[in-house]
């Protein structure tokens, strides 16, 4: 796929009447005691770690943190302009358009289609976002699709950035501390495997279930279920008041029927529950995005897609992306065949 490049550069675009202002510039300009220019085209705080050919988009600890500080901003120096500004690479002016974009709808409290509304004349050329491979791209995500997500997540509860931890977010995405965040926060948690020892490879370090026991009680966590092979003994969480379950199905399919109805089973239950796969990317997710077709059948898949690229800080792979669509076409047969045990 050709990369999509702005034909001109936009400058002066209004975020915020009168305050918050957006342009694409080479270069940097100075600032002054009344308008102060910013960007994070360098800044480490917004820096978007690639697997392979994907730049973004920017996860919603990177969210959270750019509506802090242009809100602080904003509310403490009343009489100062802001202008946000980012070269013209493709990269960083989609990366930044999302940013002002989630901006204006958290602030505003604004749909998606109306936060995006200053870049009329540039939101048609921004390069999509793209998923985690070195091939062609298959599933090409936009801008929108990662404000829509992000409004459905905040419309259900599952940010809201007053009460957001930044720095247990942090924390928690740390490979080696469980590599984990919540899907429904304090109902459906996503995290990587933990293995017997905590170093797999040289220099690697990842989670035992020794490591994860207090952590997952203090969380309310009380049933961890299990979607891959085994690389650790179940009976550490069992004698700890953990419930485990087992519901393997290979990597890259479709679940079958009577994984789904045991999953379905499991998550409408009291119980907490923490889903994992290999790496808590794949098939965790398959199960998540089937979860709410039977009960918001009339959602979106992609909405869903696009709430895991920004919330989980990983990038589907190329594979995944195929079984996504295959869900989105397949979803009703599914729904129909299911029922409530």
């Amino acid at each position: 796929m050709s990369t999509r490049r702005t034909s001109s550069l936009p400058t002066d675009i209004e975020l915020i009447p009168s305050r918050l202002y957006f342009s694409v510039t080479n270069i940097r300009p100075h600032s002054t005691p009344k308008i102060r220019y910013f960007s994070i085209d360098n800044d480490p705080d917004f820096q978007y770690q690639p697997f392979f050919s994907d730049f973004g988009p920017l996860t919603l600890l990177h969210v959270h943190r750019f509506y802090t500080l242009v809100s602080n901003n904003l509310r403490i120096k009343k009489e100062t302009k802001y202008h946000f500004v980012t070269t013209s690479n493709p990269n960083n002016v989609a990366n930044a358009v999302y940013m002002a974009s989630t901006f204006r709808m958290i602030y505003l409290n604004i749909s998606p289609e109306e936060a995006l509304t200053p870049f009329v004349s540039i939101v048609s050329t921004l390069k999509p976002y793209r998923d985690a491979s070195s091939f062609p791209s298959t599933y090409d995500l936009s801008v929108l699709s990662c404000l829509q997500g992000l409004k459905r997540a905040m419309s259900l509860g599952w940010y809201n950035p007053y009460d957001f931890d930044a720095i247990e977010w942090e924390e928690n995405e740390i490979v080696a501390n469980g590599d984990m965040n919540w899907l429904i926060p304090n109902k459906l948690l996503a995290f990587a495997s933990p293995h017997d020892k905590r170093e797999i490879q040289p220099g690697w370090f990842v989670a035992t279930p020794s490591d994860l026991i207090t952590k997952f009680h203090d969380m309310g966590i009380n049933h961890v279920v299990r979607l891959s092979k085994k690389f650790y003994d179940e009976k550490v969480f069992i004698n700890n008041s953990i419930n485990h379950s087992e519901l393997f199905f290979p990597d890259g399919t479709i679940p079958p029927l009577d994984i789904l109805k045991k999953f379905l089973k499991i998550i409408e239950g009291p119980d907490v529950v923490a889903l994992h796969c290999k790496a808590g990317l794949g098939r965790t997710y398959v199960l998540f995005y089937y979860f709410h077709f039977y009960h918001l059948c009339f959602i979106d898949v992609f909405i869903y897609i696009n709430w895991k690229y920004i919330n989980y800080n990983k990038t589907q792979r190329l594979n995944e992306n195929k079984i996504f669509v295959l869900i989105k076409t397949n979803i009703q047969r599914y729904s129909c065949s299911m029922s409530h045990d």
